[in-house]
C-alpha cells in the first residue's frame, strides 16, 4: 500500500523537476550553480587570507 504512494509521490516530483534526478549542469537551477560557484570563491579566499597572513607571520618572525 505504501510503495504505490511513495511511487506517485516520486513521480510526481520528477515531473515538477522536469528531470529524472539527472543531476547535470543543464537540469539544475541557475540560482543553485551560482550559489556554488560563489561559495567556492569564498573559500578559495579565505584559503588565500589565510595563507598569506602565514607568509606574513614568518617575515615577521625573521625581523
Amino acid at each position: 500500500m505504501y510503495e504505490n504512494y511513495i511511487g506517485e509521490v516520486l513521480s510526481a516530483e520528477e515531473k515538477i523537476l522536469g528531470a529524472q534526478y539527472d543531476i547535470s549542469p543543464l537540469t539544475l537551477p541557475s540560482n543553485f550553480l551560482i550559489t556554488l560557484t560563489l561559495e567556492a570563491f569564498f573559500m578559495l579566499e579565505a584559503y588565500l587570507i589565510d595563507q598569506l597572513v602565514a607568509v606574513f607571520m614568518k617575515i615577521r618572525r625573521l625581523d
